[in-house]
């Protein structure tokens, strides 16, 4: 990723999209049993993405918002 080209805005875009996505992957693990280790999968790889773009948004512009990452369900 080249993270240092991305504007707050493109970070911001990004963490919100991966939010929505980890809230469709988690309402998906409550009526499938057949993929749930794929899903299990995908919501581990998105929430480590979450993470490395919200600590790329402190670090880089000094901007906490929104819920701590460790919060977010």
């Amino acid at each position: 990723m080249t993270a240092h080209l991305l504007s707050i805005a493109e970070v911001n875009e990004r963490i919100t999209a991966l939010r929505d996505t980890l809230r469709e992957l988690t309402a998906q693990t409550a009526g499938c049993s057949t993929e749930d280790e794929y899903i299990s999968d995908r919501i581990v790889a998105q929430q480590d993405e979450l993470n490395a773009l919200v600590r790329l948004r402190d670090d880089y512009y000094g901007w906490v918002a929104g819920p701590p990452v460790d919060d977010f369900a």
